[in-house]
């Protein structure tokens, strides 16, 4: 995927919605409920921490899974894993050399419905390396890699990973090292010779950057999005960075409003006109902060879609973007009210608002988290909602191309207890799918779970 970039604020270009303007889902709307038609846990051997951190379906709906258990010996290993009927399901798991914690956290598909999984392998030294793994349809490995070789002293962990048309894979990695935090970006061909790696951050700039989305266009060039925050402390700036295929930096661009108290971008994707969408925040008096949607063209300049503001003391944060067949922009994050609740909505192009809903579902903090769109323009959100109790359920709420809200449905644990929500992944107008960790019981602790819905 893609991120980073900045400009010149233009009031003139700057489309604000007053919270007047959200049609808002009334506790006790009345909107179907629709449960799940698949469901899985698994859980290791031992006690402690499973998730399952990534989703990733292919073309033919082939669904592909992500994440990591708790083995007999209280370590963690990784769990790649393919969610069809025999012959085909298969489960693999990855120990890494220095048979210490490895966990997966990020999954896609390539070509010949090869699968790329990224991840963090701690070595001999006890800090975390990266490994990207390269897996066949039928689950052989193909090759694996570390990242750096031959090991760290500092820490270094996956964010992202985006692949080719050719099965080249750009992955994004957070670096933990004296002078702050950096983002690494670093492209593995389809053989798994490294051909490039490059840094943003640290060095003169003095600057920590923490690279939050990653996304690539149909030539190949990377995108990365995230925020740079000053070594020394001060306030967050937005950034978007353009790789070439061949790993030369094409622009850098770092974005501030006039208020200069923080800004960051959380999420990207591409633009059907050319260059990506980012969306994100920025503060603009003291705690109030607005939902922000940019689009940066192919050479880097900057529009302002929409900024969007709840009113004084209120924070809006957007946490993720997709654009539908008809060019609309669909978004979802947190829109404070008395509390912070659930928040969707739909612009065009040009920045109108469609249609907009926020549900305050619980009595605590409710986000949406992601979002898919299926070949029919329906839109799926999922997140989590705080419960009276103090855990945390999960939500997923589908919408028709016209923002009419279609289904519902709210998985709480199998017991009372705090429920996450990973990676959210569709197959066409026929099956979304939802994954995360789940507490299995008090005794065992948390389980990995994947959750389907039909369309």
């Amino acid at each position: 995927m893609t991120r980073r970039r900045v400009a010149v604020f233009t009031l003139a270009a700057l489309t604000t919605f007053a919270a007047l303007t959200l049609l808002t889902a009334a506790a006790g709307a009345s909107i179907p409920t629709n449960d799940p038609i698949f469901s899985m846990t698994r859980h290791g051997a031992g006690t402690g921490g499973d998730a399952a951190t990534g989703l990733a379906a292919t073309s033919t709906g082939t669904l592909y899974t992500c994440g990591y258990v708790t083995t007999a010996t209280h370590k963690l290993d990784m769990t790649i894993q393919r969610l069809s009927d025999a012959p085909y399901g298969w489960s693999r798991t990855f120990d890494g050399a220095a048979h210490r914690n490895d966990q997966a956290w990020v999954i896609a598909t390539g070509p010949k419905a090869t699968l790329y999984v990224g991840g963090n392998s701690a070595n001999a030294h006890g800090t975390n390396d990266v490994v990207v793994l390269k897996y066949s349809a039928a689950g052989k490995l193909l090759w694996a890699h570390r990242w750096p070789e031959p090991y760290s002293l500092a820490n270094d962990y996956v964010t992202d990973l985006a692949v080719d048309k050719y099965g080249n894979v750009v992955v994004m990695v957070g670096s933990a090292r004296v002078g702050g935090l950096r983002t690494v970006v670093a492209k593995y061909l389809a053989n798994g010779h490294l051909a490039w790696s490059r840094t943003i951050g640290g060095g003169p700039s003095n600057l920590n950057a923490d690279g939050s989305d990653l996304t690539l266009d149909a030539f190949g060039n990377a995108y990365v999005a995230g925020t740079r925050t000053p070594n020394g402390g001060g306030y967050n700036r937005a950034m978007l960075v353009k790789f070439s295929a061949a790993g030369a930096k094409l622009w850098d661009r770092t974005y501030r409003n006039p208020a200069h108290l923080g800004d960051g971008f959380t999420a990207i994707c591409r633009c059907p006109a050319g260059g990506v969408y980012v969306v994100g925040y920025t503060t603009v008096l003291g705690p109030d902060e607005d939902g922000l949607v940019m689009r940066y063209s192919a050479t880097g300049s900057r529009t302002v879609i929409a900024q969007l503001a709840g009113g004084a003391g209120t924070e809006q944060w957007l946490r993720d973007v997709h654009v539908d067949t008809h060019g609309r922009i669909d978004i979802c994050g947190n829109w404070f009210n008395t509390n912070c609740d659930f928040y969707a909505a739909q612009l065009t192009a040009a920045g109108t608002l469609n249609w907009s809903y926020t549900w305050a579902l619980g009595s605590g903090v409710d986000q949406a988290k992601m979002l898919v769109i299926d070949t029919a323009n329906r839109v799926t959100v999922a997140g989590t909602t705080d419960t009276a109790g103090g855990n945390s359920e999960l939500y997923v709420v589908n919408f028709a191309a016209n923002g009419t809200p279609r289904w519902e449905s709210r998985q709480p644990g199998p017991v009372p207890c705090t429920l996450y929500a990973g990676a959210i992944a569709r197959y066409q107008s026929s099956n979304v799918w939802v994954c995360g960790a789940t507490e299995g019981s008090i005794a065992t602790g948390y389980d990995q779970f994947v959750l389907g819905w039909g369309l």
